[in-house]
């Protein structure tokens, strides 16, 4: 095992998804990757549009924040396990759908493994958007280790 990816959609790790990605890439001398998928602006904007306000530009909500917040994101994940002695890690932002984005990206960049977790979406997010950890598990070609 040589690369392992770990989809990431908030600053916020879960401590158990931090030690079972920590343990495993220690003990397998593996590359951590770190993806957190934006979706896709105008995809949210038509999704979240009942829950804003007259417009997005009135809320002052445009593709520079999302990318600003993304790269926080990574950047913020991927230093937790620098300090952890993780020293291969890199990071990648991409715009898009999350499920078929992670098992895409997966197979392109050769990763061995993918972990996930079970939770990390509200409901309304949830409903809106379907369950990208269950969409990656049913189309991933490499195996997926869920965390509960």
């Amino acid at each position: 095992m040589k690369k392992i990816l770990l989809p990431v959609d908030e600053q916020r790790l879960d401590p158990k998804v931090f030690e079972v990605a920590r343990d495993m890439a220690l003990k397998f001398e593996a590359e951590l990757v770190i993806l957190h998928v934006q979706p896709d602006f105008d995809l949210m904007a038509t999704q979240y549009a009942p829950y804003l306000l007259e417009s997005q530009t009135a809320m002052g909500l445009d593709n520079n924040l999302f990318q600003q917040a993304s790269d926080q994101i990574v950047s913020t994940i991927s230093s937790q396990f620098e300090e952890a002695g993780i020293f291969s890690v890199s990071t990648h932002v991409i715009e898009g759908h999350p499920a078929g984005d992670i098992v895409d990206f997966a197979e392109k960049e050769g990763c061995d493994l993918i972990i996930m977790s079970t939770h990390g979406m509200g409901a309304v997010r949830r409903f809106l958007l379907g369950s990208v950890t269950n969409r990656v598990v049913h189309h991933a070609t490499v195996p997926v280790m869920i965390i509960r």
